[in-house]
């Protein structure tokens, strides 16, 4: 089963047997909630940044499919879609810049002096500037 939502649900424990009647194990399921703890923003924040003109929707699909190959395969295996919660802000930090490199990159971006910095730099921007304590 894969279940992302907008919204948190709580985990889910699963029973599954082998078919027959047989009692097997059980696994517990994390729904994910991608769009608004990572993506939107993560768009938003690099909209700002960048002064974007528009976020096209290929965009989107883009930095959820940046957000997917974050995941560890012991994220998977554990039931998660995508990196747990607590690393929300060095998966946030990546996901910006990403985004504000791309932005730059499409010539969305109104802010001027900033469509030559590197994924890196804005990375050190994001981090300096945005999340502090």
């Amino acid at each position: 089963v894969v279940f992302a939502s907008g919204s948190p649900f709580p985990p889910i424990n699963t029973a599954y047997g082998d078919g027959n009647g047989e009692e097997g194990s059980s696994r517990t399921i994390y729904p994910a909630q991608a769009n608004n703890a990572y993506i939107f923003p993560a768009v938003g924040h690099a909209a700002i940044l960048t002064g974007a003109k528009s976020i096209p929707d290929d965009l989107l699909l883009d930095v959820a499919k940046s957000l997917a190959s974050m995941s560890t395969k012991q994220d998977l295996e554990s039931g998660l879609l995508f990196p747990p919660l607590r690393s929300i802000k060095d998966v946030s930090i990546k996901l910006i810049a990403s985004l504000c490199k791309e932005i730059c990159r499409r010539d969305l971006a109104t802010e001027t002096g900033i469509s030559d910095r590197t994924v890196e730099q804005w990375e050190n921007i994001i981090r300096d500037n945005s999340f502090t304590g």
